[in-house]
């Protein structure tokens, strides 16, 4: 267990895969896709994907193509089973030159070509009987290698003939019901903010205008506290204002409080048809996930993407 005081937090991310040059009508199986990359091996999980990835940091330092992170394999777990595995990346920022900096202010000078890093934790998850997989990136605070983890799926599909699917082509930031439901019973709504913008196109307009209006203390009924264009409007309504029969853009900030202490706060942009809230909320690692040097606990990580694995199977019954 660790005395740092930095935080460690555990990103979650889901992506489906495609055909180069297909549309996302076509996506294909987790299964489809080991099947068709990986033909010549029997084992197409382990000695297939698994491997594939595992080498590109095993043997030397792998960078990504702008080469702004890197880093190299420290540590590796295989569950061909449960069709996911492990790793440890000893790893962080490069290409800028960079300085180590000592208590009595001297400094040495590291070569932009060079990382400085930290350790991080991933598992990559490939369940088989759907279209979906899962990566998990622990990151501390603000500091990640996320960018690395996106060269790194995006090279090993492509070799393939295979790409993302869906929103951008990239890794979706995904939770479970479970923890967003917990984030919204222990959040209140902070503000609503409603911003109309006028195009020096339109008719009668002079220079671009914006006007914002911020709304506090909104309180909603049901208890997902989901906000919807009909309880902003009838805020605004209260206080003299209508919104006409033009696009707004509205965002909302929930804060959620344990025991009267500020945990986090999020914003999600809200939708006139919108049922759900788009809150991805953070998981932060529990003090036994953190060895004494401020580094993940590989073996205590392991068992705590387990449980969050379990809860995703629950959810999505598979």
């Amino acid at each position: 267990m660790s005395d740092s005081n930095h935080k460690l937090y555990l990103g979650m991310f889901s992506f489906q895969l495609k055909k180069r040059g297909t549309s996302d009508s076509e996506k294909i199986s987790i299964n489809d896709f080991l099947s068709q990359a990986y033909p010549e091996v029997e084992n197409k999980f382990q000695d297939g994907f698994a491997e594939e990835i595992i080498s590109l940091f095993e043997k030397k330092t792998f960078k990504n193509k702008k080469e702004t992170h890197g880093g190299t394999l420290e540590e590796k777990s295989i569950a061909s089973v449960n069709r996911y595995f492990d790793i440890v990346i000893d790893g962080g920022l490069t290409g800028i030159q960079q300085f180590i900096v000592d208590t009595d202010g001297s400094k040495q000078t590291v070569q932009k070509e060079k990382i400085i890093g930290l350790k991080f934790y991933a598992r990559f998850w490939m369940p088989a009987g759907g279209k979906t997989g899962y990566l998990f990136i622990q990151r501390y605070n603000s500091l990640s290698i996320k960018p690395l983890f996106d060269e790194i799926i995006n090279a090993t599909l492509l070799n393939h003939g295979f790409i993302l699917a869906g929103k951008y082509n990239s890794l979706q930031a995904t939770t479970t019901k479970k923890r967003l439901e917990l984030f919204l019973k222990n959040s209140s709504i902070r503000d609503v903010t409603v911003i109309s913008k006028n195009s020096n196109h339109d008719t009668g307009s002079g220079d671009a205008q914006t006007v914002t209006v911020k709304l506090k203390n909104i309180k909603v009924s049901n208890e997902e506290k989901i906000i919807d264009k009909k309880v902003v409007s009838d805020a605004l309504k209260n206080h003299g204002f209508t919104l006409g029969n033009r696009e707004y853009e509205m965002t909302a900030t929930y804060e959620s409080k344990i025991d009267g202490k500020k945990e986090e706060e999020k914003t999600t942009k809200l939708g006139a048809s919108d049922d759900t809230i788009n809150i991805i909320p953070n998981i932060l690692l529990p003090n036994h996930c953190v060895d004494e040097n401020g580094y993940p606990d590989f073996s205590q990580l392991k068992q705590f993407v387990d449980r969050e694995i379990k809860q995703i199977k629950i959810e999505s019954k598979i």
